[in-house]
């Protein structure tokens, strides 16, 4: 049955430094995977067979607890601070790359974090599990008590100021609902006015390396056309250079759920795809 609880409150410093030495350890000696580790950690099972798979497929969360929404988060957040998801964006951090591409590849590591930890709950370690595993996490925080939802909320800033603070040595700002709402406007306004980006994207997509799939390109040419729109619009709100981008977009992340903004982010997806005849997910 789901756990009511993982990782609870109560467990010492000392037990959790040990659980995430003994996750690292495993990581990066290549005996068994993170997921594996932390799975088997909170209980969960290996499939030893495909009936075994299909079993716990049909025993996937429908919801996420309180507790356990609590729990995952508080998991997230030690492997962003003392495991080998912050060791990894800090090699991103001495890497020579382009600013969207490492902040892409963050976002990679954030997400492969929310991988290993959702696993754990009984999600199925896929793009699709990690989805499900917010969608419940959001929903479940739209519905908690107030003091639940401020820890919540808490849990949350200290991720991404982690994520700041590990892979780019930056400390976190804030952006108003106000700004954030004018800024994805402005950004959906350039990429409409913007006649020939389909035209560019196409080419830019033929340019990749052949060896990656489809789906792979397709995410990388969308990414670069945003985040181009964004830099150019970011600095009129007082967000200047790579390191401005950088921190508005993390604070950008806490007004996502506003549907004003998710109506543009939206809207920006749709105007790409008709540009580019690029079927997006």
């Amino acid at each position: 049955p789901p756990l009511s609880c993982c990782y609870p409150r109560n467990m010492s410093h000392t037990s959790r430094q040990l659980f995430l030495v003994s996750v690292r350890r495993s990581y990066l000696g290549g005996r068994s995977s993170h997921c594996s580790i932390l799975n088997k950690s909170l209980g969960g099972r290996r499939f030893s067979s495909q009936q075994e798979k299909i079993e716990q497929e049909s025993e996937i969360p429908k919801s996420l607890s309180v507790d356990q929404a609590l729990a995952s988060s508080r998991m997230v957040l030690d492997l962003i601070r003392f495991g080998v998801s912050g060791v990894r964006l800090e090699t991103l951090h001495q890497r020579s790359l382009e600013i969207e591409d490492k902040w892409s590849q963050a976002l990679q590591v954030l997400v492969s974090t929310q991988a290993h930890c959702a696993v754990g709950f009984g999600y199925p370690p896929t793009s699709e599990g990690v989805m499900m595993y917010r969608q419940h996490l959001a929903a479940c925080a739209s519905t908690a008590p107030a003091e639940t939802l401020d820890e919540l909320k808490s849990l949350d800033l200290q991720l991404w100021d982690e994520v700041l603070l590990r892979g780019f040595s930056l400390p976190p700002r804030t952006i108003s609902l106000e700004d954030a709402r004018n800024f994805s406007s402005r950004v959906a306004a350039l990429i409409a006015d913007k006649q020939d980006l389909g035209t560019e994207l196409m080419a830019q997509m033929a340019q990749l390396p052949e060896s990656e799939d489809k789906q792979t390109k397709q995410l990388r040419i969308i990414q670069r056309a945003v985040f181009s729109m964004q830099r150019q619009v970011a600095s009129e709100f007082g967000f200047d250079g790579p390191n401005g981008y950088i921190q508005l977009q993390a604070a950008l992340v806490h007004h996502m759920a506003d549907p004003v903004v998710l109506h543009t982010t939206n809207s920006i997806m749709h105007t790409i795809s008709s540009k580019t005849g690029l079927k997006l997910s």
